[in-house]
């Protein structure tokens, strides 16, 4: 067997770095169609639960970019009949 030399290593080494890259970007590649599903169905739910778009089409408005659930929680505010209640909230952008 030879010894390997220096040319090998870096060789190795850029293969190895080469490699690290495809993985990486197959990664983002799989995340993205994932979330893309998932804004799919967040859009198909939304559209189901709309009940007057008021003459708008949500299918003109372009692809969903972000969506995050949050919740809402009311304080006391005195007279304010929902005070005290946690509500849940989509944000979509």
């Amino acid at each position: 067997m030879a010894p390997h030399s220096p040319d090998d290593h870096q060789q190795g080494n850029s293969t190895r770095s080469q490699s690290l890259a495809v993985v990486r970007q197959a990664q983002e590649d799989i995340a993205c169609v994932v979330r893309a599903e998932e804004f799919r169905e967040v859009l198909v739910d939304l559209k189901s639960r709309v009940e007057d778009w008021q003459g708008l089409r949500p299918d003109e408005f372009g692809d969903l970019l972000l969506y995050e659930p949050a919740v809402r929680v009311w304080t006391q505010i005195s007279g304010m009949e929902d005070s005290g209640k946690v509500r849940n909230h989509q944000s979509l952008f």
